[in-house]
């Protein structure tokens, strides 16, 4: 017999007998089952068993033991004999259903006797141990083996067959749910029951029950599935049920409508079963219950019926349901009732008995393609958990399946699509994001690993607005696939820049698992990219410390699984519970504070002596005593007050809890990052140092110096380390180095062409891809001897290579491994800091991902803040084994927990958190009372609504009332229409956006600070949306947040946007309370709300907040403004645009205020500045300035001047002049304007103003002689100014060009140095175009970009730069012949002359050739232009044509092979031919892209390539060059050390690169000569004449044109500069002569040598007559003056020094340089007069007086003698004289 999972037999108030008392009976009942046949054999469980003869299985299945589970089919009036083997191994009759009652079982053998049972007793047989008991079977046990099976069972009586009338319904009422659930399911008349047309109230009522207490059944679920069936398919529900559910409202009799409830209650949870089970089939049929349901719970509340607000959340819940699933509907996404109900069990089925801990984090293969969802639990919120595993598996299958489902679902909806693309485009998925061609482009190194760059279409995705979107968020997981998800890779996102998602582009890490099956994805393989919306970040780490938490070291189990309401103190108070409490006082209580037992509740102190109310008291009370401890703060009433005072007691006393020996620190845990930085920010008002806050995502400022990184990079950090830590990290470094550079060595000089093997691998790839394969499958490798043999990589054959490369993979395996073991001690790293401080911070999510830290830190104690906003699972793997203290703080009617599955939130409690849980299982905690924030109309919204009691603290009845406006609290009603955001599920609406900042303008006018007031909006779509409207100049400060992100927040004004307004009544999560009790909390002085009214009424609670709203007149369709300074003025506003009514914030009135200057302000009623003090009046001043009536000319709000400065006429008495004079000013004082009448030395007159001095410089034009023998007009002051103007006469002289000088004799420096030729070059270069430089000697390289390409890419460098030869496959094919050569190299295949095939775009032939690209043009209906003479073949009737892509001409195709093989046919000759590319014959474009010609075009294009390199330089003879140029650069550095300031220092630099030309060489090469022989010239003048005042004009009037921008060293350039450097060789000579005294006393010298100055000097080119001359004139000069310059020979002057016998430095010469001698040490001690001039020589305590010096000349000393050191640099510089002349 059938007993369900719990063995239990079904009544009905009938007996159902399994067999017959006498053989009639027993004769009967095998006639009935007779004429059944074999299709009732019944399906055991465990074992053997019977079917009932109705709704039975038609074949019998293996049992669990292995083997086939036979048995008697049983009927009413007998039984079928069978066998039936369980576990036990014998036989034994089969039961009725599916359980046997005496079959094989888990026991021993033993008789199992047929006995009676009468329907209506719990009864099963079991034979376990041998013995018949009477049990109730638990789930999945049946009774044990029989010794052996009956063939023929005792005669029964048979009963009378009843209906299932009233009385067998509640009989039924009292059985078990199992059995009620078989009954109802197996009973035929059960149907009829339910499809009465008229059914009576109390029948209605009665079905209620017992199907409530069916569906409360853990019997199998195909019973439950197949009653909801029965149930769905009803009148009952169709039509009895809902005109029951009308006529609640009408109900008079008080008893029954009290009554109501509980039947509602059962109703619903009816409603809510049939909906889990069949959710597309009996949605609108529950749908329709459901609202009727609701507006019956609304009546009942009106006639004072007790309606529980659970029950309106239930409702509300299941209606949510109903209209997502409505709306999958109408989408088509609503997936058919096919699919099995999830399992619910508290234990897995056959099948599902997987440790969850063996469970992968990701989703397999078989979960994306079986229909089957996997097994979960509801997460228990009603009574505790059987055990720790079962706890911990519930929460990460539920975690992992609120995870999972979004993509799983997503991609089966995928598949029943066929991944047609043009589907797929235009389909709507809500669980996931789709993105097409998707391909993984290259790899690239991060800071957190190797990641990959993944290219996807961005075409469907043109709407998007990245910035904003939650698309490829960082964290986000994707999944690709090309094989329709037969295979596919995970990876995160892992840097997300919203330029590059605007290319399509997002860097992404592959999971462990994917990145091994990258090594066999191919090239350009594509992928289609699902990316789920669940965050997967926020999973990933709590999925890991779930399955890695051992169940015996979860703390508080007694408490958060066994559900124990007796909470201990903490352990670490058992010794010592002495708190002191004056930290924590109130100031004026603090030195009265003594420490106190905390364990006795009479010793603690008053709360007003903590500063504290009485329930949060009694928070702190619990929170120091208990450990575990639950605080509930509704909104405003101080909870992160109340956190941070047992912060502060805790962290005071911290000698309780911390152990000295381990350092234990405190844990603070919060879910966001905002509401941790504000927790951790209060610490620090008490703490000043010992907090570390971790993770990378903190805004605060003020804990920057305390996050983790900042700690971990401090310098001291590293110092303060262990010793064996220090070692670790510089070992770690040590390994990581030659990680690094193992390949850097490998490759350098001896093994650098290993460049050319990766080269070659990718450019044969795709000949190579199996042989590499095999390669790398081998395991054969070179030997560490072998390798450091290896000298040269290509002298190997290629399998020693292959085995080389194989020992350097594994190389870099044995460090890698090496690496990771020596990071090991690391940990300890981040272990440091956390230990050492007091408190540690972190997230919910960070808490995760480092769990693995915080198990060896051991913090003892957790404060979790916002505690009812987190995940059960969250807090779960925040705990540590040695957590002795946990404080839980937060308020479960604000936020909830947020999960991605509705379904899992609202029907398996996964939105629940533990907060809530623990609440609702009675556990002790402290609601706080008080709250300090809201003035009491905005806390009237949310008591008794939402909380029953919340009572107002003093200080918030005192607040004053908001400025222009009638109302503190308003809500305006409207029916304007949302607009759903198309990327998303996010809604706006344009009307609420626009009034909300109009409202938010109008209260900054009244003269609130932007930061008093927040706007707050349901919908991320409509932030965005007032983002926009909210421009920064007109609203900065003023905060715009979505309301979930803004608990815990508050501010002064607070306006809300509501967003929802559709013709569906939609309101989507406005229905929940917890987000309601959230929005309208955050207000202190002020809230105004906007929203639809009509449709927000429908829900209860709002329903019941709009009913307060207009019991106090505080709802309307307009918002009332009032005017602050005209309170009679009051105007209604609807719509933005009705505020135009108070522009300025005020009325339309005038303001008439009266202000300082005595003036009227000119603005309408304004009530910001009401004292005007910031007004700016803009009328006309009305000040008198002086006494003659003068008004001032500015406006009234400047300042008027000091002195009157209106002008009037006065006479100057300088010049007796009227002039126009400021009144203030004395007329002796004011310069004249008029024009001066004086005249200028020159006798022109002054053009300077009368009251100014004359003007020296005469600008009036007159004709002057210039210096070069020019004459030309312009000013008078240069006959008499030393500076001359610059000669604008043309130079005319015929440059080495042979073209003439554009200068004039000015530029050119009277001829010495020409300017550039300016005629342009246009000769033709190689590469065909024309050179763009002016007239040059030779043409550098081409600077246009390259037009070489082909079909496969095109050459990105400039055309004078070498092109890379293009290596893909020829693409020149038809279906004739194809081309196997490279692309660059030429074909191997002739020409095609078959015509083309194919027809043109107007239906006409094509004119082309087979193979080629087909021409634009058509014979037919361009005929005038096709058949055009050009050739003579055009006109022909088959004539055929080749278009030429470079520039469209289309020639006949003989005429253009014929043309294009000229040049061969004349090479072949003999004939020289010029090398340049071909060109068409029509247009003379050269031809660079023809597949046709493509033979011809590559081998022009290898000898233009040939010419290229000629012209840059064979690239190692350029780097020969450049190195040889460095180097003489070097070499000479301190030649060229005086000309670093003239900025020559850009040589350097340039040699310095290596991208070098030969022309660039050459241009350098000649700076540098030049440079170094001035250079050289200038040392010389420097060490002979002392002085280059006379040389320095000339030397830097040749640097300038040396290093002039148009110096390209022409013939005529590289003349110039070679004439101006002799011109200075031998002005130099001319200097170094005229340094010596003798000069100067001889006239007939002095004479020849200005002579030869003037030679010099002369203007005009320095010729080589002019040299021959100059230089016979110093000939001459060298014979008047001695060598020596002393006016001696130079025997004479040794003789001289000799006979002084005085060592070197004694000589000295004074300023005119006479020759003198210093005796004894060769200082000077004293001055004296020379006898040949009078100058003074000599000088005081060793220092020589200005103008003498060392005369060199006569023992080639340098400095004085009277110093060791300067005598022995005088011996070194005579030793270097000596040399050099040697």
């Amino acid at each position: 017999m059938d007993t369900g999972q719990n063995g239990n037999t079904p009544e009905d108030g009938s007996r159902r007998p399994g067999g017959a008392d006498g053989k009639q009976k027993e004769r009967k009942s095998r006639e009935k089952i007779k004429s059944l046949g074999n299709r009732q054999s019944a399906q055991g469980s465990n074992g053997g068993g019977d079917a009932l003869s109705w709704r039975v299985r038609t074949r019998s299945e293996p049992g669990r033991g292995g083997k086939a589970r036979g048995g008697s089919a049983r009927g009413w009036g007998g039984e079928v004999k069978g066998n039936a083997s369980g576990r036990g191994g014998s036989n034994a009759d089969g039961a009725v259903g599916k359980f046997a009652t005496g079959g094989g079982g888990r026991g021993g053998h033993g008789r199992q006797d047929a006995k009676r049972f009468q329907m209506g007793r719990n009864q099963v047989h079991d034979g376990a141990g041998g013995d018949a008991r009477k049990v109730v079977a638990a789930k999945g046990v049946t009774g044990g083996a029989g010794a052996q099976s009956l063939k023929y069972p005792r005669p029964m009586k048979a009963p009378q067959r009843s209906g299932l009338g009233f009385r067998s319904l509640q009989e039924l009422c009292d059985k078990e749910p199992s059995v009620v659930a078989m009954t109802l399911s197996t009973h035929k008349d059960f149907p009829k029951v339910l499809d009465q047309t008229s059914m009576k109230q109390d029948l209605i009522e009665l079905l209620c029950r017992v199907i409530n207490k069916a569906f409360q059944s853990r019997t199998d679920r195909s019973t439950l599935q197949h009653l909801a069936g029965i149930i769905k398919d009803s009148e009952f529900l169709r039509s009895s049920l809902p005109h029951y559910l009308v006529g609640m409202g009408s109900e008079s009799n008080p008893f029954l409508r009290a009554q109501y409830p509980q039947h509602l209650d059962r109703i619903l949870a009816l409603l809510s079963e049939v909906l889990s089970v069949f959710p597309a089939s009996s949605v609108n049929t529950v749908g329709v219950a459901v609202t009727l349901l609701q507006v019956s719970i609304s009546s009942l509340k009106a006639s004072d019926v007790d309606i529980q607000p659970e029950m309106e959340e239930k409702a509300a819940s299941l209606h949510g349901v109903i209209e997502n699933l409505q709306k999958k509907s109408r989408e088509g996404t609503l997936k058919s009732d096919k699919a099995p109900l999830p399992a619910v069990d508290d234990e897995p089925g056959e099948g599902d008995e997987k440790n969850f801990k063996d469970i992968p984090i990701y989703p397999t293969l078989e979960e994306f393609h079986q229909v089957q969802r996997p097994f979960i639990r509801r997460n228990l919120t009603g009574q505790r958990y059987t055990n720790t595993y079962i706890y911990l598996d519930t929460h990460f299958r539920l975690l992992r399946e609120d995870f999972v489902r979004p993509l799983r679902e997503g991609i089966q909806q995928l598949l029943q699509m066929d991944g047609r693309n043009d589907n797929l485009l235009k389909k709507h998925f809500d669980d996931i994001r789709v993105y097409f061609n998707t391909k993984i482009m290259a790899p690239k190194c991060t800071r957190s690993g190797l990641a990959y760059i993944v290219k996807f279409d961005i075409e469907p995705l043109k709407f998007v607005c990245w910035e904003n979107s939650k698309r490829l968020i960082y964290g986000s997981l994707v999944c690709l696939s090309s094989d329709n998800f037969e295979s596919f890779l995970f990876a995160t996102v892992s840097d997300r820049e919203p330029k590059d998602l605007k290319k399509g582009q997002v860097e992404m890490m592959f999971t462990e698992e994917s990145r091994v099956r990258l090594a066999h994805v191919e090239e350009n393989e594509v992928f289609l990219m699902v990316e789920t919306t669940a965050y997967f970040e926020a999973y990933r780490y709590v999925l890991e410390g779930l399955k890695e938490q051992d169940e015996e070291d979860l703390p508080f189990q007694r408490y958060i699984v066994e559900c124990n309401k007796e909470v201990a103190p903490p352990a670490y108070l058992r010794g010592n519970d002495v708190y002191d409490l004056s930290f924590v006082a109130d100031r004026h209580h603090e030195k009265k504070m003594r420490p106190f037992s905390s364990l006795v509740p009479a010793a603690w102190p008053e709360m007003k002596q903590l500063g504290l109310d009485e329930s949060q008291m009694k928070a702190f009370q619990l929170a120091l005593t208990k450990e575990l401890a639950i605080i509930q703060g509704p909104p405003g009433t101080g909870k992160t007050y109340v956190g941070l005072k047992i912060a502060q007691a805790l962290l005071t006393n911290r000698q309780l809890w911390r152990d000295p020996r381990d350092s234990s620190p405190m844990l603070v845990v919060c879910y966001t990052n905002h509401a941790l930085d504000q927790f951790l920010e209060g610490i620090h008002g008490f703490l000043g140092k010992g907090i570390v806050r971790v993770g990378g995502r903190s805004n605060s400022e003020i804990l920057q110096r305390f996050t983790l990184r900042e700690l971990m990079s401090s310098p001291n950090f590293r110092r303060t380390l262990p010793a064996h830590l220090q070692n670790a990290f510089s070992t770690v470094r040590f390994y990581f180095r030659i990680n690094i550079d193992v390949l850097k060595v490998f490759l350098s000089h001896a093994h650098a062409t290993v460049k050319h093997f990766v080269t070659f691998q990718k450019e044969q790839k795709k000949k190579m891809k199996k042989v590499i394969r095999k390669e790398l499958g081998k395991s054969s490798a070179m030997t560490e001897q072998e390798e450091r043999n290896v000298l040269d990589v290509w002298s190997l054959s290629q399998q020693d290579r292959w085995r080389l490369y194989r020992w350097v993979y594994n190389y870099l395996s044995l460090l890698s491994s090496r690496l990771y073991i020596m990071q090991l001690p690391f940990k300890s790293f981040l272990l440091s800091p956390l230990k050492a401080n007091f408190v540690i911070g972190m997230t919910t999510t960070g808490a995760a991902k480092f769990r693995k830290a915080l198990q060896e830190v051991r913090p003892r104690l957790v404060i979790v803040e916002e505690a009812a906003e987190v995940l059960e699972a969250h807090i779960i793997t925040t705990l540590s084994k040695d957590c002795q203290h946990l404080i839980l703080i937060g308020d479960h009617q604000q936020l909830r927990p947020s999960a991605t599955v509705y379904d899992l939130a609202k029907n398996f409690n996964l939105e629940m958190s533990m907060f809530e849980r623990l609440v609702k299982m009675e556990l002790p905690f402290v609601r706080l009372d008080y709250q300090h924030r809201m003035r009491a109309d905005i806390a009237r919204l949310l008591t008794p609504h939402i909380y029953p009691e919340l009572e107002n603290h003093p200080s918030v009845l005192n607040y004053e009332h908001i400025k222009g406006l009638e109302a503190n609290l308003f809500f305006v009603e409207h029916n304007h229409l949302e607009e759903e955001i198309k990327d998303g599920k996010s809604h706006q609406n344009e009307h609420e956006a626009k009034f909300v900042v109009a409202l938010c303008r109008y209260l900054l006018l009244q003269g609130y600070k932007p930061d008093q007031i927040t706007i707050l909006t349901t919908y991320t779509g409509q932030l965005h949306r007032l983002r926009k409207l909210m421009p920064a100049s007109e609203f900065s400060g003023v905060k715009v947040h979505v309301v979930d992100k803004y608990q815990g927040e508050e501010n002064d004004i607070v306006l809300l946007s509501l967003v929802r307004s559709n013709l569906q009544g939609k309101v989507g999560f406005l229905s929940i309370p917890n987000r309601v009790c959230v929005a309208l909390s955050r207000a202190k002085k002020g809230l105004y709300c906007i929203g639809n009214s009509e449709i927000l009424g429908r829900v209860n609670l709002w329903g019941n907040i709009f009913h307060t709203l207009s019991q106090h007149k505080q709802i309307g369709k307009a918002l009332t403004l009032c005017c602050q300074n005209h309170p009679d003025q009051k105007a209604k506003v609807s719509t933005a645009e009705d505020f135009k009514q108070a522009p300025e914030g005020g009325c339309t009135k005038p303001c008439l205020f009266r202000l300082d200057c005595g003036h009227v302000c000119s603005s309408v009623c304004h009530p910001n500045d009401q004292e005007h003090k910031d007004f700016k009046c803009v009328k006309p001043c009305q000040k008198m300035l002086c006494d003659q009536g003068h008004q001032c000319k500015l406006l009234c709000y400047q300042q008027c001047p000091a002195t009157c400065q209106v002008k009037v006429e006065k006479v100057v008495p300088q010049c007796q002049h009227t002039q126009m004079v400021p009144c203030s000013q004395d007329p002796d004082t004011f310069s004249c304007k008029d024009r001066c009448e004086k005249l200028l030395p020159c006798g022109h007159p002054c053009v300077s103003p009368c009251g100014k001095p004359c003007n020296p410089f005469c600008r009036v034009k007159v004709s002057l002689e210039l210096k070069c023998g020019h004459t030309q007009e312009d000013a008078c002051y240069y006959k008499t100014h030393d500076t001359k103007p610059e000669c604008r006469t043309s130079c005319n002289h015929l440059l080495k060009c042979g073209h003439t000088c554009p200068g004039t004799c000015g530029r050119c420096n009277q001829g010495r140095y020409h300017v550039p030729c300016s005629h342009p070059c246009e000769r033709l270069l190689i590469c065909s175009h024309k050179c763009r430089e002016n007239c040059t000697r030779e043409c550098p390289p081409c600077q246009l970009p390259c037009e070489n390409c082909c079909v496969h890419s095109k050459c990105m460098k400039q055309c004078g730069q070498a092109c890379s030869p293009c290596v893909e496959p020829c693409a020149w094919q038809c279906q004739h012949q194809s081309c196997s050569k490279l692309c660059h190299e030429p074909c191997d295949r002739p020409p095609c002359t078959q015509p083309c095939d194919k027809t043109l775009h107007c239906g006409h032939p094509c004119i082309g050739l087979c193979g080629d690209k087909c021409p634009k043009k058509c014979r037919v209906c361009d005929r005038k232009e096709v058949t055009k003479i050009f050739f003579g073949t055009e006109d022909e009737p088959d004539a055929c044509f080749i278009e030429l892509e470079d520039c469209g001409h289309i020639i006949e195709y003989t005429a253009m092979d014929t043309y294009m093989k000229l040049d061969d046919d004349e090479a072949a000759e003999g004939q020289e031919v010029a090398i340049k590319l071909k060109e068409c014959p029509k247009c003379r474009t050269p031809v660079r892209k023809n597949l046709r010609y493509g033979s011809s075009i590559n081998k022009r294009l290898a000898e233009v390539e040939m010419v290229k390199e000629k012209i840059n330089g064979h690239q190692p003879d350029v780097e020969e060059h450049r190195m040889l140029l460095l180097n003489r650069w070097q070499e000479n550095g301190n030649i060229l050390e005086d000309l670093q300031e003239l900025d020559f220092m850009d040589i350097k630099e340039m040699l310095e690169r290596s991208s070098l030309t030969r022309n660039d060489l050459w241009l350098l090469e000649n700076k540098l000569e030049f440079l170094l022989r001035v250079g050289k010239l200038c040392n010389i003048a420097r060490t002979d004449l002392r002085s280059m005042d006379g040389l320095t004009p000339k030397v830097f009037e040749f640097l300038y044109w040396l290093k002039h921008q148009q110096q390209r060293f022409t013939d005529q350039q590289v003349f110039d500069l070679q004439r101006e450097l002799q011109r200075l060789y031998l002005l130099a000579e001319l200097e170094a002569c005229c340094k010596t005294p003798f000069v100067k006393k001889q006239a007939d010298i002095e004479c020849a040598v200005q002579k030869i100055r003037d030679a010099l000097e002369m203007p005009g080119q320095f010729s080589e007559r002019d040299e021959d001359r100059v230089k016979e004139a110093l000939k001459e000069l060298a014979k008047k003056i001695p060598l020596t310059g002393l006016g001696i020979s130079e025997q004479e002057k040794k003789m001289i020094v000799s006979a002084m016998k005085m060592r070197p430095g004694h000589w000295h010469k004074c300023p005119n340089g006479h020759v003198y001698l210093i005796t004894e040490c060769g200082g000077a001690m004293e001055s004296r007069k020379c006898p040949d001039c009078d100058a003074t020589i000599g000088g005081q305590n060793h220092r020589l007086d200005s103008g003498n010096a060392v005369a060199t000349e006569m023992d080639g000393a340098q400095h004085s003698a009277w110093s060791e050191v300067n005598n022995l640099q005088n011996f070194d510089q005579m030793l270097f004289l000596f040399i050099k002349r040697k």
